[in-house]
């Protein structure tokens, strides 16, 4: 081989080594979006049964509550956006 083939290959090779490191960095970023979506789901869920075990939820605990349920919305936004993003919708 000779200096031009190694210098091309080397560029093939390092193109592809970044393109490989950004697919698992946009893959990372998925997961954790879809992580955080769960995690505020799981919150919303926890703090919701402990309001609601009288099986009334007041305004107190309706505000309570609220921080909670938007969390998880703004989750739930932040995940959509990431996945839109980049595919787009069908």
């Amino acid at each position: 081989m000779n200096i031009e083939s190694w210098a091309t290959a080397a560029t093939v090779a390092a193109g592809l080594a970044v393109t490989f490191r950004l697919g698992i960095w946009f893959y990372d970023r998925r997961a954790e979006a879809l992580l955080a979506v769960v995690r505020s789901f799981c919150a919303e869920v926890a703090v919701y049964h402990r309001l609601n075990a009288d099986g009334e939820i007041s305004d107190d605990e309706a505000r309570e509550l609220a921080p909670v349920v938007g969390r998880f919305i703004a989750d739930l936004e932040a995940l959509g956006e990431l996945v839109c993003r980049q595919e787009p919708p069908r």
